[in-house]
């Protein structure tokens, strides 16, 4: 599942303030109940593998880079030509 947050305004100036996110979603609370059976009430769980973020103002300039989780549960900087590993908020880099 892929989700976009709204990031800028009807302007196109850019909404500047912070997200958190948690690194598991039960998307089980927003989903549409009419069409889920009663009998299937269990919880749907996603993980988080990565994020991209902007770094400018406006949607035509700046720049991207992203943060991955690999396989083993390390997270890593993507910038360009350069990855490097970084701590996340619930796990410590070794």
């Amino acid at each position: 599942m892929i989700v976009n947050l709204k990031r800028f305004d009807f302007t196109g100036r850019k909404i500047s303030g912070k997200v958190k996110y948690p690194m598991t979603f039960n998307m089980r609370p927003i989903m549409d109940q009419a069409i889920d059976s009663p009998n299937t009430a269990k919880d749907v769980i996603y993980d988080l593998y990565g994020v991209v973020v902007h770094s400018g103002w406006t949607p035509s300039s700046g720049h991207y880079y992203s943060y991955c989780k690999s396989e083993g549960g390390r997270w890593a900087e993507c910038d360009d030509s350069t990855i490097s590993g970084v701590r996340s908020e619930t796990e410590p880099l070794n």
